[in-house]
């Protein structure tokens, strides 16, 4: 073998690491697959089958208490987790501190999701003490990236005056903003805001929702301010 031969040989896979991948060609017996590198020490095992659990067994406690161990476990070994995932699982255990320590730790890394659910849980308190200036930092995050109920939450904050200086015109650019991406709720706060004398819309102004509907894909359905929609100020779209 040659220099550059030897060099360039692939380290040898452990036994863990085979199972890992195994699992990608042999779905029958993916979670057995899983479970023998979990098993056998492997930290990408580990983590696999944490998710494994997550997607298939997400109502079962006892699984998703194993889903969380593994998870730590993983980490320990130096597996680069998803948070917002392991975030989901102490969700589904209503563990809400865990929850929003990982939510913040996805939403460090740019997660849009997870800036969402930063966002959420600081305007409700939920995990952590509540902190509109954190909830409005996290929606904006969120906001810049696309995401419509944080384009509504934040609308939501501009137009109460809460952890931001009250700002209607912001709240209803917001609102608008949710509702083009798809987020009718944002019209029926808007008409609320307006109708309490908070935001002040243009003359005959309407907001339109584009998606799925019953005119069909892709086409307009307007919505007045005038509309009688129920208000959603900590609307949660996920």
């Amino acid at each position: 073998m040659g220099l550059f031969g030897r060099f360039n040989k692939k380290p040898k896979q452990s036994a863990g690491e085979q199972e890992f991948y195994l699992s990608f060609s042999d779905k029958e017996h993916q979670r057995a697959h899983l479970e023998k590198s979990s098993q056998l020490g492997c930290a990408i095992g580990k983590s696999a089958l944490a998710r494994y659990y997550l997607e298939h067994m997400p109502d079962d406690e006892e699984y998703m208490e194993k889903a969380a161990e593994l998870y730590r476990e993983a980490e320990v070994l130096g597996a680069k987790l998803n948070y917002e995932t392991v975030a989901k699982v102490y969700m589904k255990l209503n563990r809400q501190e865990q929850a929003m320590e990982n939510h913040l730790k996805a939403a460090e890394e740019g997660d849009m999701d997870a800036q969402f659910y930063s966002g959420y849980g600081y305007a409700i308190g939920r995990g952590v003490a509540q902190d509109y200036e954190k909830a409005a930092y996290w929606y904006q995050k969120a906001a810049d990236q696309g995401v419509a109920a944080a384009c509504n939450n934040l609308g939501n904050l501009y137009a109460e005056g809460l952890g931001v200086v009250q700002n209607g015109s912001k709240a209803l650019e917001l609102f608008e903003k949710s509702a083009g991406i798809g987020n009718a709720l944002a019209c029926g706060n808007a008409a609320t805001h307006y109708y309490e004398g908070k935001i002040v819309p243009k003359m005959q102004k309407s907001l339109s929702v584009r998606g799925k509907g019953h005119r069909g894909e892709g086409q307009a359905v307007p919505v007045h301010f005038g509309s009688a929609v129920q208000r959603g100020p900590w609307y949660k779209e996920r």
